[in-house]
């Protein structure tokens, strides 16, 4: 596995597309194309679509990323992005070519200072990002997407905008052994950092900190996270 996992590296390390980007034109189609362990390769097909947007998660797929997998192996992989309709991770090398990884293998996928996190349990499947991760309390943040229909005008019944997909986020907390999902608010920071909550409000309140803000409430709960 180990060495079906490093060729798969090495392969994409060859096969780097620089300074290329990718729009929805392209939709990936499995079909009988070449399996391994690792993922399966997929084509490009192009398609019509009059629905405005991306389900990708990432703006673009130009760039470098860092991928640890499971058993603690860290490599360097390029133009990456994660598709939140099917919740897997795609390599673009040209429209006729793309590389579906099989995501159960990774643990991380980082993105300059940002980390995803796989995750598959309870009813949490896919890829996260990680707000906060400290030894008392975790947060995670989902990305979904839906299609938001655009408006009809009744009298001559043709668009007046078009359809778009629509990125929707979910918060996760995972407190005393298990996942609990909450809006991100004063309350529900306050709720899982209850038993220092008065110092808790002090320092946000002193170091202006919002409790609706990824970067924020990572700060806050830093900071809860190291009190005795």
């Amino acid at each position: 596995m180990k060495y079906n996992l490093f060729f798969v590296f090495y392969l994409f390390v060859i096969f780097t597309v620089s300074s290329q980007s990718v729009s929805d034109t392209y939709r990936t189609a499995i079909n009988d194309g070449d399996m391994s362990n690792n993922g399966i390769w997929l084509p490009g097909k192009s398609i019509n679509s009059h629905i405005e947007g991306s389900t990708y998660l990432f703006s673009n797929w130009v760039g470098s990323y860092k991928v640890i997998s499971k058993n603690g192996i860290t490599a360097s992989l390029f133009n990456l992005n994660y598709n939140l309709n099917s919740k897997k991770l795609e390599a673009f090398v040209s429209k006729d070519s793309v590389f579906q990884y099989d995501l159960s293998q990774f643990d991380y996928v980082i993105l300059q200072d940002k980390k995803f996190k796989v995750l598959n349990e309870d009813l949490l499947d896919g890829l996260f990002y990680e707000v906060f991760n400290g030894n008392r309390i975790k947060l995670f943040k989902e990305a979904t997407v839906i299609v938001e229909y655009g408006v009809l005008n009744p009298l001559t019944q043709t668009k007046m905008q078009e359809d778009k997909y629509v990125k929707m986020y979910s918060y996760y907390f995972f407190v005393n052994g298990k996942y609990e999902k909450a809006k991100l608010n004063k309350n529900s920071v306050l709720k899982y950092t209850n038993d220092k909550s008065a110092l808790v409000k002090e320092f946000a309140s002193k170091n202006k900190l919002k409790y609706d803000l990824d970067d924020d409430v990572s700060k806050i709960l830093k900071y809860y996270d190291s009190l005795d």
